[in-house]
């Protein structure tokens, strides 16, 4: 779905609340499944009622908020505190999030430690490791600030089509229409939640199978929306990762969830605080922990984030009046200052002491609970879940889906997991990195099968785009602002043709256009050509003075490279290539001498290099080795009226040779060393060489000064 279509079905679903109808409903609005709701409802009473038959039962219903929902965690602290039952949990986004990992046995303390030694810097995001990503990937990123995916292969439409679209009418864009596939590859979020969804993954162990979220140690019921039918979808049964990640699935940040013909966004949007879900599971006494704002006054509604937030609870605004007037004791702790993306340790600590705070001010009503229900504590019905942080598991069987067989192979060679010896959440987070960093799987997901060692791992990759569009922004004194273009061909395949083209836009433009072919075991094998235009003044680099030609020492050049290359696909980088350069030097004024005429030089080129640093420009550590050789064999001459001249008289060949090397070595956490030696040779006497190729010193990058 294209963020045209997310932003229609956006405007569909805020200004769709449906009324309440004449006749009775289990839920305030109507579900996606209202069959299969009713059979788990009447499934869940059941159960309820035998707890009924010795005390009032309890539901918890925790609202969603972003970060906010960490308070939800001293809350969960103070009920332990106090020995107050809760016999469901039902709740939407973060709250769905914290209620789900409670409902599988973590306890309050458990969470609290989690949610605050998180790094929610790469949390909220789908970064790597960067030892994962190949080397023209980080140069790719260095250069171009955005880049748009686009054109899914038609195979890979046809089961996103049958996955997570309506199918589309005859004689409608479908299939087979190639503007329809370039609009579904542009982006529908900002992150994939790769790294949440490998938290969820290995907090989950042991309930991971397709089942019914009652049977959970604490059953647990959450909400998502589907931006398809515009209703809520109850998630009461089947992958419980899968409900917990389409539940906090915050639109425009976190794409949406692909299933059963749904596309499943942040639940918040229809229901945020599920009161009337609690109630129909036979909830007799229902706590709440609201975390909408606490006053419509402006102060409250300063940033973006609090703008979405407000938004989404407006869009559940019917559902929220309806659900507020059913609770028995009613929980708003104080968010003032902090807002749903206000992730950080310390701002985690902070909302969860009060939601705790929130909790002791209610202590009254919820001692009236403990007495009411004997303060016999949570029973848990099941055992808890594994957590893969802290406990290794074994393995029975590995199973890759959505790739071919080429593809399984080469990444079954990559793992570093055997059948029958203990594997941690690290193990298996290493191989999801290194399939996720090729930039070919649009999603990356895995599971563990089955209720105890040893499990079945199966993980699951999703295809993308085939195809990328970038754009970039160069400014500084060189350029003053120059436009990076870049349009990338099939470079979203593992192994087979790409090609590249990218282009420069500003005063010393350039053009380069490279095919290649990747081998999907070896290196890549690829031929490019490149045209770059430079207008440079060799003493004083800034561009922002005069632009007048009679300023002394200025040039302009013009070359052309065609260059064979062979550059390895994975990290750590290196390349050999050899070719060929053409260069001509329109005009120069050198030292009071001013010439205007077409002087072409020809050379033969080469270049090794070896680059295992983790950032070009700030690296930690890592060193790259650089060779380039360069026999100039040739100078032509054109006269100003274009006619053609003869060789330069006296001219001779001569060679180049020139080795960097760079090195970086950190320091403690705060400081790194760079180090950098570089050396060059020029062959030929001052006189015959061009002036463009002669050795000059000074300056802070090597050759700058020409």
């Amino acid at each position: 779905m294209s963020l045209r279509k997310i932003l229609l079905a956006f405007v569909a679903v805020m200004g769709g609340v449906l009324s309440l109808s004449a006749r009775e409903r289990l839920f305030v609005l109507p579900s996606w499944d209202e069959k299969g709701d009713s059979a788990a409802v009447m499934a869940m009473r059941e159960r309820m009622a035998e707890i009924r038959k010795t005390r009032p039962t309890v539901g918890l219903v925790l609202a969603g908020g972003g970060a906010k929902g960490a308070a939800h965690v001293g809350v969960l602290r103070f009920l332990e505190e106090n020995g107050i039952p809760v016999d469901l949990i039902t709740g939407t986004s973060m709250g769905g999030l914290v209620g789900g990992l409670y409902a599988l046995g973590y306890s309050a303390t458990e969470l609290d430690s989690l949610l605050t030694s998180m790094d929610w810097s790469v949390m909220m995001s789908d970064q790597v490791p960067k030892s994962h990503i190949n080397y023209q990937d980080k140069k790719y990123k260095d250069t171009y600030n955005l880049s748009i995916p686009w054109f899914y292969e038609k195979d890979v439409w046809r089961k996103r089509l049958a996955s997570g679209m309506p199918q589309p009418a005859s004689g409608q864009m479908g299939v087979n229409d190639p503007f329809a596939i370039f609009r579904a590859g542009l982006p529908d979020g900002y992150l994939n939640g790769l790294n949440v969804r490998n938290t969820l993954s290995s907090m989950t162990v042991g309930y991971q199978d397709s089942l019914e979220f009652r049977d959970l140690p604490i059953p647990f019921f959450c909400v998502a929306t589907d931006l398809v039918s515009g209703k809520e979808k109850n998630q009461m049964r089947g992958d419980l990762v899968d409900a917990m990640r389409s539940t906090m699935s915050i639109p425009f940040v976190f794409k949406p969830l692909r299933k059963d013909g749904m596309v499943l966004i942040d639940g918040g949007m229809r229901n945020n605080m599920p009161v009337d879900l609690c109630r129909a599971m036979g909830a007799d006494i229902v706590i709440a922990v609201d975390l909408s704002q606490s006053s419509e006054s402006e102060k409250n509604v300063n940033t973006v984030f609090d703008v979405m937030m407000q938004s989404i609870n407006m869009m559940s605004q019917d559902a929220y009046d309806a659900n507020i007037k059913n609770i028995d004791v009613y929980l708003h702790p104080d968010m003032f200052g902090y807002n749903m993306l206000s992730f950080s340790k310390d701002n985690i600590a902070d909302i969860v002491r009060r939601g705790y705070t929130e909790a002791v001010e209610h202590a009254e009503e919820l001692q009236q609970v403990a007495l009411k229900t004997g303060a016999p504590g949570t029973k848990l019905k099941a055992r808890p879940a594994t957590d893969m942080g802290r406990e290794e598991i074994f393995l029975s069987e590995i199973e890759f889906k959505g790739l071919d067989p080429k593809e399984t192979h080469y990444f079954h060679d990559k793992m570093k997991i055997s059948i029958g010896r203990p594997i941690k959440r690290s193990d298996i987070e290493a191989i999801i990195a290194e399939i996720y960093a090729t930039g070919c799987y649009e999603t990356v997901t895995w599971n563990v099968y089955g209720t105890c060692n040893p499990y079945r791992l199966e993980i699951n990759c999703s295809r993308g785009p085939v195809h990328h569009f970038g754009l970039g922004l160069r400014a500084d004194t060189e350029e003053i602002v120059a436009l990076a273009l870049n349009a990338g061909l099939g470079v979203h395949r593992l192994y087979g043709s790409r090609f590249d083209a990218s282009f420069k836009i500003g005063l010393n433009p350039y053009a380069r256009f490279e095919y290649a072919y990747r081998f999907l075991k070896g290196p890549q094998l690829s031929v490019s050509l490149e045209t770059r235009y430079a207008d440079f003044d060799s003493h004083n680099r800034s561009y922002l003075g005069s632009r007048d030609d009679s300023q002394e020492d200025r040039y302009r050049f013009w070359t052309n490279d065609l260059t064979f290359l062979v550059r390895s696909n994975r990290s750590p980088y290196w390349d050999l290539y050899a070719g060929m350069n053409a260069g001509n030097i329109p005009y120069y004024n050198f030292r009071g001498y001013s010439k205007r005429d077409w002087n072409v030089h020809y050379m033969a080129l080469g270049h090794m290099g070896f680059d295992n640093r983790d950032d070009r420009y700030f690296p930690q550590n890592g060193v790259c080795l650089q060779a380039d050789y360069h026999f100039v064999f040739g100078n032509h001459s054109f006269n100003q009226n274009g006619e053609e001249g003869i060789m330069r008289d006296g001219f001779s060949p001569y060679h180049i040779a020139s080795v960097s090397v760079k090195d970086a070595a950190s320091i403690g956490p705060y400081f790194t060393i760079l180090t950098s030696l570089d050396f060059r040779f020029v062959s030929e006497g001052y006189d015959n060489i061009l002036f463009l190729h002669r050795n000059y010193a000074g300056g802070f990058v090597p050759g700058r000064m020409v």
